[in-house]
């Protein structure tokens, strides 16, 4: 779900002794690799199986702080009533934490907030001048109070861990961040949660030290995990920094999950065009009453979940039941991850099921957007000869094309009787129809196809690409000796042009 960062701590502001070896980890031998860490991480990840519907939420965490340096002596604390109040808005893309201390009966503000192009910070109700490279350190102080989301950090940044050791406990696991931060993840080999994290810390009077924080009786919420009980302590001498409890306030239904803005375009009865301009392409929407059925989804999870999101908006949360998908490029089936996780059968050939079959179980954990779920079986639907998908009196036609498509081995094309509407992705060459062009393979390919299988199209709607082209394609265009050639001076010809 959340795909930077979260959450806060104040920690205490020291310089990192970057080549320490653990509190207690003890290894037998130490390996600095990559690979490793890469794997267990990996089976960690797999654990965190948060729901792509959760927005917006609400957490308190309440209990002590205890500020050094108060006394005269050394080690000596105060203690503070802490309350802080966490909004993780954006799906994480910014984070408001508010932090009530309780100081000798005053009450004192502090608060980050931090999305993805700025940072602000007040302490003690006085804002902090703070630096572009304060950003990484607010943002893993921050995520000390939500150890999922730790882990998200270091996924995203894969080359900066290594595996130090495992016992019959845990694997170590080292996180360097670009601040020069050191973390020690201890992940439970059982449960996979994080149990524990040690900081290697240096102070020029004091010396070296570690400052340990575990993560107790953890809760989950809509499958985000959330440890009720967390202790922060400096071990140097076992004085603690927080004992806190953490408890989710409200949750909220999640937000589209892209800044694109979708609309849908009437092209048919029941037939809808939808514009996906970041990407240049367009999905087609069938409402076959009982469901949806889309055809082609583009580019990648980030078109998916644009696309899915509205659809649920636009269609009242009808069931989207079939996706089905041209070829295998990914400007035309990039983006079926999102349709997979909510159900959706992918209607396709069987040489595209490998390909599928690892979309559906891969990880995006060095891309921006990391959506985080457990692997996932897809449901397929193969074609192998004409086949009729029908509901509530309305049909659509699916075609193995394939290899005749002169452009993949694997292709489908759809058509809708009731409008003589034919849908395929990318067979035509839409932007160049002019008086007197001869065919391309592709187009001939199609044509031939077309008659030999007695389809009788008067419009084609194609998926790919958006930009200079019309939104329905006359089809007596592609006819070679056709007499409705395309006439600049005909006002119908050039409207179909112009998308209108």
């Amino acid at each position: 779900m959340f795909n930077r960062f979260l959450l806060g701590g104040l920690l205490l502001p020291v310089c990192v002794f970057m080549n320490t070896v653990p509190v207690g980890a003890q290894p037998t031998s130490i390996s600095n690799n990559i690979n490793k860490a890469y794997e267990v991480l990996t089976d960690a990840y797999k654990e965190m199986n948060y729901n792509n519907t959760v927005g917006d939420m609400r957490m308190v965490a309440s209990g002590g702080y205890y500020h050094t340096g108060h006394y005269d002596q050394p080690g000596s604390t105060k203690e503070y009533k802490m309350v802080s109040h966490i909004l993780v808005a954006r799906s994480g893309d910014k984070v408001v934490r508010r932090d009530t201390f309780s100081r000798m009966g005053s009450e004192v503000v502090s608060y980050y907030d931090i999305d993805g192009t700025s940072l602000e910070v007040k302490e003690a109700n006085e804002k902090v001048e703070v630096s572009k490279y304060d950003k990484e350190k607010y943002t893993y102080k921050s995520a000390l109070l939500s150890p999922n989301l730790l882990l998200q950090l270091a996924l995203n940044n894969a080359s900066n861990n290594s595996y130090v050791a495992s016992d019959k406990k845990h694997h170590i696991i080292r996180h360097n961040n670009a601040s020069g931060d050191v973390f020690y993840m201890y992940i439970n080999t059982t449960t996979y949660f994080l149990d524990k994290v040690e900081q290697p810390m240096y102070d020029k009077v004091t010396g070296d030290y570690f400052i340990t924080t575990t993560f107790e009786e953890y809760d989950v919420h809509d499958g985000f995990q959330i440890p009720t009980v967390i202790n922060t302590m400096n071990m140097r001498d076992s004085s603690y920094i927080y004992k806190l409890h953490v408890s989710v306030k409200s949750i909220f239904p999640g937000l589209i999950s892209s800044d694109v803005s979708l609309n849908k375009q009437e092209v048919g009865e029941w037939l809808y065009s939808i514009p996906l301009t970041k990407w240049n392409t367009k999905a087609v929407v069938a409402d076959l009453n009982d469901y949806l059925v889309v055809f082609d989804i583009p580019d990648g999870p980030e078109a998916g979940y644009a696309l899915l999101d509205y659809l649920k908006k636009a269609f009242h949360n009808k069931e989207v039941r079939y996706c089905i998908i041209s070829h295998h490029h990914p400007d035309h089936m990039g983006g079926i991850r999102p349709f997979m996780e909510s159900g959706a059968t992918i209607v396709t050939t069987k040489g595209n099921k490998e390909l599928i079959d690892e979309i559906a179980v891969n990880k995006h954990m060095n891309g921006a957007d990391v959506r985080v779920k457990k692997p996932i079986t897809a449901k397929y639907l193969f074609i192998d000869y004409k086949y009729d998908l029908r509901a509530s009196g309305r049909t659509i036609n699916i075609y193995p094309i394939n290899r005749k498509s002169s452009h993949t081995d694997e292709y489908l094309i759809s058509y809708i009787p009731s409008d003589r509407i034919l849908i395929e992705g990318d067979l035509v060459k839409a932007w160049d129809l002019r008086d007197e062009r001869k065919p391309t393979d592709r187009e001939s390919s199609l044509i031939e196809y077309v008659s030999d299988n007695k389809i009788y199209p008067k419009y084609i709607l194609q998926t790919w690409p958006l930009e200079n082209s019309p939104k329905l394609i006359e089809y007596e265009l592609l006819v070679p000796g056709s007499s409705n050639k395309l006439k600049h001076t005909s006002k119908k010809i050039l409207d179909v042009f112009k998308g209108e």
